[in-house]
């Protein structure tokens, strides 16, 4: 081989790789979009409907006033307030460790990593009586808080 080949090859081996990977990753999730658009007919059809004529049938049902739908909107605005807690929290937290030395941050950030190791479990007699107390149970501030203090040590890390 001509020098400067062999890198050619590799870096074509690594781009190849990469794409089918992704293919593997993102082919289940075309899939569940194109299903939405099918009757239930062509969903359980077999062989599996390829070509077929949109329908919007099973988005009309998903917007119209139902459990679903609150139980779909509670969810997103709990996963939103969430991850905004938890980037704004751990982003200031995790450049205050970056940036600022001092005695003991070493050992600070090892407490907030094995704090995340204890399973979460153990803490769930404690938070539910917490939470009563602070009446928060059953509420979306309450779920906000409990992620927010669960997934900020990952994000300072």
């Amino acid at each position: 081989m001509r020098p400067g080949t062999q890198g050619v090859v590799r870096r074509s081996a690594r781009m190849l790789t990469l794409l089918l990977l992704l293919a593997f990753a993102l082919i289940p999730i075309g899939w569940l979009i194109l299903t939405s658009f099918k009757t239930r007919l062509q969903i359980f059809a077999s062989p599996p409907v390829v070509v077929f004529t949109p329908s919007f049938d099973s988005w009309a049902k998903l917007l119209q006033p139902s459990p679903l739908r609150s139980a779909l909107f509670n969810s997103f605005l709990t996963s939103l307030a969430s991850v905004a807690a938890t980037l704004v929290i751990g982003s200031m937290a995790a450049y205050a460790f970056s940036r600022f030395r001092f005695r003991g941050a070493s050992a600070v950030l090892f407490g907030i990593l094995a704090a995340r190791l204890l399973p979460p479990i153990n803490s769930v007699v404690v938070l539910y009586l917490l939470f009563n107390r602070l009446h928060l149970n059953d509420t979306i501030l309450g779920l906000v808080i409990l992620y927010t203090a669960l997934l900020v040590p990952i994000a300072i890390w």
